[in-house]
């Protein structure tokens, strides 16, 4: 197991023996990074190999005795529940042990919708939640998506919940929205490349027009702490900079920005249901889910410009649940993580987690890893 470091200190722990981090705070690396404005943590890659990072996204489990209303009763239980199956988050758990068990993953990573917020007003989704990836006992970095912070428990609940469990590597981070920090892998105790864990926000209110019986509600404790409309906001591009530091560095957030859009467009003109060619730039997968062009986050493309000029390797999303194409676009990878829960949509034969090796020489290989 690799080792685990909090930047706060210069203490290490193995990831099986530690019981909780150091007290976090603003990180400071004199050595090779001034002025730097975050929170983060150093992980020690393994010695004779790539680090095994496992992708997990969307599980959003649903807590069924906390539908809001009959409107949602029905929707929920006549779509995902018709053969009275009511064990959803269970196989899901399950599916993600049997991942865990046959990819011996280094770390976890949660590119968000872990919660399906708006069940889960009681936290107990959240709760077994932690308890599964705490039992499992490696570190694992969540980010939260747009449906995570709907839980009436409020944001404020959910971040510590997560600060407070042994193995997760998380903290909110001071720029907008509530899940952006660093996971810097070292050799030797050198950073040699970095994850940005980025928040894409967009927790939209109850009644907007693109999905309006679901969402945050106006009286929810921490309504003005979640920030309703998806993107990447200049404080989050700026921190994303002074982060990666031009290390070789991969980000993870839920909602794909812009760039995928133009990527699907221009190499294969936006052609649904087909396999990408595996012959240019390595693109491999299938783009078999339409999205709204104002959905994407990014719509400026002031992130994706400054991932390229930053040694951006990667950037992987969650979110399309039927998506899995990984597309090689002006240099960077854009991919999108297999979906791994049976709570809400999803395409049979596509679902699982997604592989990333990754080496201290900043190379990143990615293979996504089918349930059978």
């Amino acid at each position: 197991m690799p080792s685990v470091t909090s930047i706060f200190d210069n203490k290490a722990h193995t990831a099986a023996a530690v019981c909780a981090f150091p007290k976090r705070g603003v990180y400071k690396m004199k050595n090779w990074q001034k002025n730097a404005n975050g929170y983060g943590f150093l992980l020690e890659m393994p010695a004779d190999r790539p680090l095994r990072a496992l992708q997990l996204t969307d599980m959003q489990t649903i807590d069924l005795t906390h539908i809001r209303n009959a409107t949602r009763d029905r929707q929920i239980k006549g779509a995902y529940f018709k053969n009275g199956v009511w064990g959803m988050e269970e196989r899901t758990y399950a599916h993600v042990r049997a991942l865990v068990k046959k990819v011996q993953p280094d770390l976890i990573l949660l590119t968000g919708d872990n919660v399906y917020g708006e069940f889960d007003d009681a936290g107990l989704m959240m709760r077994e939640l932690i308890a599964l990836f705490e039992e499992i006992a490696i570190p694992w970095a969540p980010v939260f998506g747009n449906h995570d912070n709907e839980s009436r428990m409020g944001v404020n609940w959910q971040c510590e919940q997560l600060k407070n469990a042994p193995h997760c590597l998380f903290d909110r981070g001071h720029v907008t929205g509530n899940s952006n920090y660093a996971v810097y892998l070292t050799r030797e105790g050198k950073p040699c490349f970095a994850l940005a864990m980025m928040d894409s926000n967009g927790c939209h209110e109850v009644g907007n027009p693109a999905a309006p019986e679901e969402g945050i509600t106006p009286d929810n404790i921490d309504y003005d702490l979640v920030e309703h409309k998806e993107g990447i906001y200049p404080d989050q591009i700026a921190w994303y900079r002074q982060a990666v530091h031009d290390l070789p560095n991969a980000v993870f957030l839920h909602i794909q920005p812009r760039a995928y859009l133009d990527a699907i467009t221009e190499k294969y003109h936006y052609q649904f249901g087909t396999d990408l060619a595996t012959d240019q730039d390595g693109d491999r997968g299938e783009y078999a889910e339409h999205m709204r062009p104002e959905r994407f986050c990014d719509q400026s493309g002031d992130f994706f410009r400054c991932a390229k000029e930053s040694a951006c390797r990667a950037i992987f999303a969650g979110h399309q649940h039927n998506n899995n194409s990984i597309i090689g676009w002006q240099g960077v990878q854009l991919g999108y993580g297999l979906k791994t829960g049976f709570c809400t949509y999803w395409r049979k034969g596509s679902t699982g987690g997604t592989l990333h090796e990754i080496s201290a020489d900043g190379r990143f290989v990615s293979t996504h890893i089918y349930r059978v």
